[in-house]
C-alpha cells in the first residue's frame, strides 16, 4: 500500500554537535545536473573530488585535500507513485529510490571510503507531497530519518516544496539517532534566525470577512505600510480600500494584538506565504554554536548561472550580517550578526564554472568567501575544460582561509551602489553605506571581514557593466584599528607575488583600486602594524592575514 496522506508536529530542538563551526566546503549536484542525476554520476563526482592529477605549487592536490569534504545529492533520486503523487510507503514512511540508484547504501559507503561526507535531500520538490494528515506526516519523517541513519548519510538538505516544514521535529528525530548530521534549511529564506511570527488576513471572496493564516504575503514590496496602528484600524483601512486591498499582514505572536502594531501592510493582490515559526523554534541565531535547528540556512530563492542572480542572492545575506533586509519579513538593521559558527547564512550553491567567464567566477567565489557563506561547488567536476578554468579560483587557499576564519563577525558590506556615477565609497550619486539594504549593489560593492590580529580582508567588486571603474574606501571605515599612529601592511589575496611597502594612513588614508573592469574584483588583506620600520613580510606584521 502506498501513501495517501500529512501535517506537522512541533517540538523544540537545536543542534550542538560540533558540526559547521566553520562554513562547510563541498560539492552538490543540482546546479551541475538538475534533476538528471544517478548513482554512477554521483560516484564519478566523488572520485573527481579526491583526484590528485592536478597540482598546487608542484604538489599533487585534490579538492578534498583543500577541505572540500561534503558531497551532496540533490533532487532526482526518488521514485514517484503516479496514483497519489508520493514517494513514501504508507506502511512505514520509508522513501522509495528510483532505478537510477540501484544501491544507495553502497554509494554512501563509497563516499566514506574516499574520505567524503555524503549528504542527502528530503522534503523534495520532485514529486512534492502536500496532502498528508498529521499522523502520516510524522510517519514519513520518522521513516526518512530511519533510512538516513541506516544508509549512513552525514548530511541532509530539507527543501521547501513538500509540507514537512517542521525543522524542529526533523532535528529531534535526527538527534535521536545519535548520528551527527549536517542540516541545511532550504526554505528560500523562511524559518531563518531572527525572523518573527507574522499574521496574515486574506479578504474573502465576498469582501465581507477575512481568512486568517500564519505568515505574510509574497511580493511585500507592493504593500502599503501603516505605522503604529491598532489591529482594528489596519483592518478598517483594508475595508475602506475595497477591491484595492485584498488583505493585510503584520508581525506579531498574537492573531489579534491588544497593543499597537508597529507596521501593518495592506496588499492589493496578495498571495499568501504560509509560515509557522514554531517550525524552527528556538532560533535566535545570536549565540555560537547557533541555537537553530539547522547548521546552514538558505537566505534566498534558487540561484541561476547569471551574474545578476549572483548579486541578488548575495544581497539576501545582509539581514543576517546585521544590516537589515531588502523587505519584510527579514530582520531589520539591528547590528546583530546571525550568521555565525554552527549556523551560517547561505545564498545558495556556487555557480563557479557555470557563469559567463572566469572573471565572474572569481568575483563570485570571493563574494561568497567574504560573507562566510558555505562554499559548495556545483559544476561537472569531470569536465576538464571547466575544471581548468575553475581550478585556480577554487584552490586559492588564501581566499578559502578568509572564508573559514572566525574573528567575531561573518563579514559586512562597507558600501555599494546600484547606479553608475559613484566612483568611490566616500561620495557620489548612487553610493550607499552597507547598512542601506535597499541597495543590491548592481554597480559596485566593497566588503570587509575581520580576521583577527588587527587584520581585515577587503573585497572590491565592480559588479556593473562599466569598462573601468576606480573605487576607494577609507582605512578608518574598514576598522578603528587603522588609527593615525599605525602603518598598514597590504597583501593581494589573488596574487601573492605582488608586494607593497608599509603604508602610512596619514599620507594615504584610502585604500584605492583603479581600473576595475566589468564584473572584476580585487581582494586584499590589510594588517595594522605599529611602525613603518617593521617589514610587511614578517610574521608579526601579517597578523591574521592568510599569506
Amino acid at each position: 500500500m502506498r501513501l495517501t496522506a500529512l501535517a506537522l508536529l512541533s517540538s523544540a530542538a537545536a543542534l550542538d554537535d560540533g558540526l559547521a563551526l566553520t562554513p562547510p566546503l563541498g560539492w552538490r549536484s543540482y546546479n551541475a545536473f538538475g534533476g538528471h542525476i544517478d548513482q554512477s554520476t554521483m560516484i564519478a563526482m566523488m572520485k573527481a573530488m579526491v583526484d590528485r592529477s592536478r597540482s598546487m605549487e608542484g604538489k599533487p592536490t585534490s579538492l578534498l585535500d583543500l577541505g572540500y569534504n561534503r558531497v551532496g545529492l540533490d533532487g532526482g533520486w526518488n521514485d514517484c507513485f503516479p496514483e497519489n503523487h508520493t514517494f513514501h510507503w504508507a506502511s512505514d514512511g520509508r522513501p522509495v529510490w528510483n532505478s537510477g540508484f540501484p544501491d544507495p547504501t553502497a554509494m554512501v559507503a563509497e563516499a566514506h571510503a574516499l574520505g567524503l561526507s555524503p549528504g542527502w535531500y528530503l522534503n523534495n520538490c520532485g514529486c512534492a507531497e502536500n496532502a498528508f494528515d498529521a499522523e502520516m506526516a510524522d510517519k514519513v519523517m520518522r521513516g526518512s530519518v530511519r533510512m538516513l541513519a541506516e544508509q549512513g548519510w552525514d548530511g541532509v538538505k530539507f527543501d521547501s516544496c513538500s509540507q514537512m516544514h517542521n525543522l524542529t521535529r526533523w532535528t529531534e528525530l535526527l538527534n535521536a539517532t545519535g548520528r551527527p548530521v549536517l542540516v541545511e534549511n532550504c526554505h528560500q529564506g523562511a524559518y531563518t534566525p531572527g525572523m518573527l511570527q507574522w499574521q496574515g488576513y486574506l479578504k474573502s471572496g465576498s469582501g465581507s470577512g477575512y481568512k486568517h493564516f500564519l505568515g505574510m504575503f509574497f511580493g511585500m514590496t507592493a504593500a502599503t505600510p501603516l505605522h503604529n496602528v491598532s489591529f482594528s484600524a489596519c483592518r478598517a483601512r483594508c475595508d475602506t480600500l475595497g477591491d484595492a486591498c485584498g488583505g493585510f499582514t503584520f508581525a506579531s505572536d498574537d492573531a489579534v494584538p491588544a497593543t499597537l502594531v508597529r507596521t501593518c501592510y495592506v496588499q492589493p493582490s496578495p498571495h499568501p506565504n504560509h509560515m509557522d515559526m514554531s517550525n524552527a523554534h528556538p532560533c535566535g541565531g545570536q549565540v555560537s554554536p547557533s541555537d537553530c535547528p539547522f547548521h546552514i540556512y538558505r537566505v534566498s530563492g534558487d540561484i541561476s548561472s547569471s551574474w545578476r542572480s549572483v548579486l541578488a542572492n548575495l544581497a539576501y545575506t545582509l539581514p543576517f550580517l546585521g544590516e537589515g533586509g531588502l523587505h519584510p519579513p527579514y530582520p531589520p538593521a539591528d547590528g546583530i550578526e546571525r550568521s555565525r559558527p554552527g549556523g551560517w547564512a547561505y545564498p545558495d550553491m556556487l555557480e563557479v564554472g557555470n557563469l559567463a567567464n572566469a572573471t565572474e567566477d572569481r568575483s563570485h567565489f570571493g563574494l561568497w568567501a567574504i560573507v562566510s557563506s558555505p562554499l559548495i561547488l556545483s559544476f561537472n567536476l569531470s569536465d576538464a575544460q571547466t575544471m581548468d578554468r575553475a581550478w585556480p579560483i577554487i584552490t586559492n587557499t588564501r581566499v578559502i582561509a578568509v572564508n573559514q576564519r572566525w574573528a567575531g563577525h561573518p563579514g559586512r558590506r562597507l558600501a555599494a551602489a546600484d547606479t553608475p556615477g559613484s566612483a568611490g565609497a566616500r561620495s557620489g550619486a548612487g553610493a550607499r553605506s552597507g547598512a542601506n539594504a535597499s541597495v543590491v549593489g548592481y554597480e559596485w560593492q566593497i566588503w570587509a571581514k575581520p580576521l583577527g590580529g588587527r587584520s581585515y580582508a577587503v573585497l572590491f567588486s565592480s559588479t556593473g557593466s562599466s569598462p573601468s571603474i576606480d573605487l576607494s574606501i577609507a582605512y578608518a571605515t574598514i576598522s578603528a584599528d587603522f588609527a593615525a599612529d599605525v602603518f598598514v601592511c597590504l597583501y593581494d589575496l589573488y596574487d601573492p607575488t605582488v608586494t607593497y611597502p608599509p603604508i602610512d594612513p596619514n599620507v594615504h588614508d584610502d585604500l584605492v583600486v583603479t581600473a576595475l573592469g566589468a564584473h572584476e574584483s580585487a581582494f586584499y588583506c590589510a594588517s595594522a602594524v605599529d611602525t613603518k620600520h617593521q617589514t610587511c613580510q614578517s610574521t608579526e606584521a601579517r597578523g591574521g592575514c592568510p599569506v
